[in-house]
């Protein structure tokens, strides 16, 4: 993947743990993108033509100027018609949030009711963070998060306690279900915009220790400790996952963590331990049944390594759906894709979704 990797996972000035229902990991990056960054050429020309998201909300066009005139102050991009959306689940504090994928950088943007403005950029897929030192504030240490197209690879490695009864194949049989569920949502939001080829598609390889290594740190693998004991190199791969299998819940009841499951990076630097841990504590978790936790957390958790942010509310904020409707969602997964966020809608009328346009977002190149 030509990557230069060093471990990173504490680089972070400003770090949130990610996790269902509490907070993802962040960092503020100062304000200023003040060069113009080339998107790849792409034959768009068999693309069908896209209607524009406009959801039935009065304040959503002042708050789409307002963050027009942001990204044109404070990044020197000229967009016209940028993603912005807000959740409609009754949450006063609920903001307008916006994101540009462009170029190497991922912007978000959010206008919360009582006039704060928080503004989040986010290098992506091995970009080098430190290309224009002038978007870093003092102590702000830059976060890789995964672009959301493409193909994105995962090493997930199952952690066996040995008080679940599960074996190595029933896991891989799992992890399998899984993510073949999970690329069928991708497969389907794409063909809901006309697309035969999914915009994103996920590759895994499964892994199984049984039991922890000793040798483990607060519970948690590392990279190093990854290849010693499975052989496989997590360099070669985008995002390393620990998938606990344990009834205890050691991980989280050690560490005081009152959550099932949290990410941190994605597509960049190697961690100090993994990108994204999910903790099973009932054999019916790994599978498809009533809970099917390692499918749902996983479907979920993904999209905090493309930058799916928890703000200022402590709450999970993006808008999930293509914003032609209310969302009145909790939080988006696989199920419930934030294909608006993602920029797989088509904001600027010009036929062609936003991930995969040469011009994002109406932004017009000098």
């Amino acid at each position: 993947m030509g990557k230069s990797r060093v471990r990173a996972r504490s680089l972070v000035s400003r770090v949130f743990v990610a996790a269902i229902g509490l907070a993802c990991t962040f960092i503020v990056m100062g304000n200023s993108l003040a060069e113009t960054i080339q998107s790849p050429q792409l034959d768009t020309s068999s693309l069908p033509k896209m209607q524009i998201n406009s959801a039935s909300d009065p304040g959503l066009d002042t708050a789409r100027q307002r963050v027009i005139q942001i990204l044109r102050d404070d990044y020197n991009i000229h967009a016209t018609a940028p993603a912005i959306g807000r959740k409609a689940r009754g949450v006063p504090s609920d903001p307008y949030s916006a994101d540009i994928y462009y170029g190497n950088w991922l912007i978000n943007l959010s206008l919360y009711p009582d006039g704060q403005e928080a503004k989040y950029i986010y290098p992506l897929n091995y970009s080098d963070p430190y290309a224009k030192p002038s978007y870093l504030g003092p102590g702000d240490k830059p976060i890789h998060v995964c672009r959301p197209r493409g193909t994105i690879k995962l090493l997930v490695v199952f952690v066996d306690y040995q008080n679940l009864n599960v074996t190595q194949s029933e896991s891989s049989d799992a992890l399998s279900q899984a993510i073949t569920q999970i690329n069928d949502k991708y497969a389907e939001a794409a063909r809901a915009v006309g697309l035969d080829t999914p915009i994103l598609k996920l590759e895994v390889q499964g892994a199984f220790l049984s039991p922890p290594p000793a040798d483990m740190e607060h519970h948690l693998l590392s990279p190093g400790l990854v290849q010693k004991y499975t052989g496989y190199d997590p360099s070669q791969f985008d995002i390393l996952i620990q998938v606990d299998l344990d009834a205890n819940n050691t991980y989280a009841t050690t560490e005081n963590f009152g959550s099932f499951g949290f990410a941190t990076s994605g597509c960049g630097d190697l961690p100090l331990d993994v990108n994204m841990w999910i903790g099973l504590t009932a054999k019916d978790q790994l599978m498809e049944g009533s809970d099917a936790r390692l499918r749902s957390t996983l479907g979920h958790e993904l999209l905090h390594t493309m930058g799916y942010p928890i703000g200022l509310t402590g709450l999970h904020e993006w808008v999930c759906g293509d914003g032609t409707k209310p969302d009145p969602s909790d939080q988006c997964d696989q199920n419930s894709l934030p294909t608006l966020m993602l920029g797989w809608t088509d904001t600027d009328g010009d036929g062609i979704v936003e991930i995969l346009d040469p011009t994002p977002y109406g932004i017009e190149l000098p």
